[in-house]
């Protein structure tokens, strides 16, 4: 199978019927993360922000490790969907909170195996998070607490994400960021 396929799986599978309960729920195909250094196969933002990679079994694994770096500076759960020839050599690359999923043929039909239940990750880099912000979204959350002046207002993002990351903790940065992503209506969502 190959990465498409794996996903149409996953989307069809119960554990991602389960992430699917919030009706505010969306789910984005490709985005991009560290500033487009590293681009997340399937992004599902309900409650959380829950990163999926894919690995078929016509990827290899070299990129795995970047994407570990990445993944765990900016989702509160992350999840791997590997091809079982990938899951030995993958269990030695990624954290202990990844969740670890294969793809099995049962019964001549492709099932979703979790091996390993996610964990949350404890470590999100809420300045890395807040990177998913669009500028208007980011100008939007400053102008809201007050901390939006002309002579911020026309700064790099740069500047207006450490403005913010320094004037609100980690949860309150998880909160807004899922907010913005469910309410965005200009962006590919799956």
């Amino acid at each position: 199978m190959r990465d498409k396929d794996i996903r149409v799986v996953l989307k069809s599978s119960n554990h991602f019927r389960k992430l699917m309960t919030d009706p505010t729920c969306k789910v984005v195909d490709e985005i991009e993360i560290l500033q487009g250094r590293v681009r997340a196969d399937i992004l599902v933002v309900n409650g959380h922000l829950h990163g999926y990679e894919i690995k078929s079994a016509y990827d290899d694994l070299a990129r795995l490790p970047n994407q570990v770096l990445a993944y765990s500076k900016v989702f509160e759960y992350t999840s791997v969907v590997l091809a079982e020839k990938h899951l030995e050599p993958a269990r030695k690359l990624i954290p202990k909170w990844w969740g670890i999923y294969t793809i099995r043929d049962v019964r001549g039909q492709p099932l979703i195996v979790q091996i390993k239940r996610e964990k949350k990750n404890i470590n999100v880099d809420k300045f890395e998070t807040i990177k998913l912000l669009w500028k208007n979204e980011i100008l939007k959350e400053l102008d809201c607490r007050g901390l939006l002046d002309n002579k911020i207002k026309y700064k790099p993002k740069k500047v207006l994400w450490e403005k913010l990351a320094k004037s609100i903790s980690t949860s309150e940065v998880m909160g807004v960021v899922r907010l913005n992503l469910k309410s965005r209506v200009n962006w590919r969502v799956a």
